[in-house]
C-alpha cells in the first residue's frame, strides 16, 4: 500500500491512450467484469440521470471472467442509449492502472458482495472518492466523509451518483484527500504491522484488547 500511495499516474497519458477528450470527466470502475459487481445497477442509475452526465464518462477497467458478459453489458448500454458514455479498457496493470486512478474524479464499485474490496483502498490512496454499496464493508467512507456507502439497489446508486456529479470539482478533491488520509492512518503496512503487534501482545496477555477487535 505504501508503494501505491507514492505511485504517480498521468491523466494525460491515460486520456491519450484511450482517446478520452480533455473535457470529459471520468468515473472509474476497476474490477472483474462479472455479474456480482453490479454494473447493470450502475447503468440503470446512469440512464436515470442521463441529462446530467453530459460531461462525464464511465471507464470500465478489468478483465472479463464470465465469458460473454462484457458483450451483454455493451448491449444493455446500447439499449439504454448510454454507449457513448462508456469506455471498456480491458485489464490494466502497472503504469496504466496508476494512470487510470490518476485521471478519475470518482470511483464506483456497485457490488452485490465483496469481502473487503482492496480496490477501494487503491482508489482512496490515489485521492479518489469512492461510491460503493453495503455489499462491501466500507462504512468508513461515511465516517471519514470520503465517499458514499449505499444500499445495493438502483435507487441507492442513483441518489449517490447524482449527489457526486453535482459536487464541484474541488469538493470531490477534498473528499479524495480525506480518503488518502484514512488510508495513510489505517491501511499502510506500517499501520498494519503496528496492529499485528498489538494483536499478538493481547493474545499473549501482555496488553488490553485492541479497539479493532470486535
Amino acid at each position: 500500500s505504501n508503494e501505491w500511495l507514492n505511485a504517480e499516474g498521468s491523466p494525460e497519458r491515460f486520456r491519450l491512450r484511450f482517446s478520452i477528450p480533455d473535457n470529459k470527466r471520468i468515473i472509474l470502475f476497476f474490477s472483474r467484469i462479472n455479474p456480482v459487481k453490479g454494473l447493470p445497477l450502475l447503468f440503470n442509475a446512469m440512464n436515470d440521470i442521463k441529462n446530467e452526465l453530459e460531461e462525464w464518462c464511465l471507464v470500465i477497467a478489468g478483465y472479463e471472467d464470465v465469458k460473454g458478459y462484457r458483450k451483454k453489458l455493451e448491449q444493455m448500454a446500447k439499449q439504454l442509449n448510454i454507449s457513448n458514455k462508456i469506455i471498456f479498457t480491458g485489464a490494466l496493470f502497472g503504469v496504466d492502472k496508476a494512470d487510470a486512478f490518476a485521471s478519475a474524479e470518482l470511483f464506483v464499485l456497485p457490488t452485490h458482495s465483496e469481502n473487503f474490496g482492496i480496490v477501494v483502498i487503491e482508489a482512496l490512496a490515489a485521492g479518489v472518492p469512492v461510491l460503493t454499496t453495503y455489499g462491501a464493508p466500507w462504512e468508513e467512507l461515511q465516517t471519514y466523509r470520503c465517499g458514499w456507502w449505499v444500499e445495493i439497489s438502483e435507487q441507492g446508486i442513483y441518489c449517490a451518483l447524482r449527489d457526486a456529479i453535482r459536487k464541484p470539482k474541488h469538493k470531490l478533491r477534498e473528499m479524495g484527500t480525506r480518503g488518502r488520509i484514512l488510508v495513510e492512518s489505517k491501511y499502510t503496512w506500517k499501520q498494519i504491522s503496528l496492529k499485528t503487534i498489538e494483536l499478538y501482545s493481547w493474545l499473549l496477555g501482555m496488553k488490553n484488547k485492541p479497539e479493532f477487535i470486535i
